[in-house]
């Protein structure tokens, strides 16, 4: 995973020419540029309890690298549901085979990285 911020950035650049203020407009410019970092730390886990023989509640383990917040959780439960938020409990149909996936997105001052687990 890696990890970005975007920026962009308008400038004018103008002159007076009298003393009434007025401007003739010399230059506009933009500058978009993306700052992107390496491997994203973060790590996504979660731990799970039966709460009776076909609900489920999943709880988030999940580790966020230093400086950094965990911010959005999003579980998918494989059979067509999806949820979000740290703690969840979905009912499964008795028998089914599916696979949960969990996907977390952790926060520094706008610059933010994910990881998912299956």
């Amino acid at each position: 995973m890696r990890f970005e911020k975007r920026y962009l950035y308008t400038f004018v650049l103008g002159k007076r020419i009298s003393r009434m203020k007025k401007f003739t407009l010399l230059l506009i410019f933009t500058i978009s540029y993306a700052l992107v970092w390496g491997q994203c730390s973060t790590h996504a886990d979660y731990t799970y309890l039966y709460k009776d023989c076909s609900t489920i509640q999943f709880t988030d383990s999940s580790t966020a690298p230093a400086n950094y917040n965990l911010v959005k959780w999003e579980w998918n439960y494989g059979d067509g549901s999806t949820a979000s938020g740290k703690i969840v409990t979905h009912m499964f149909t008795p028998g089914a085979n599916v696979q949960v996936q969990l996907i977390v997105t952790a926060d520094s001052s706008g610059v933010t990285c994910s990881d998912t687990v299956v």
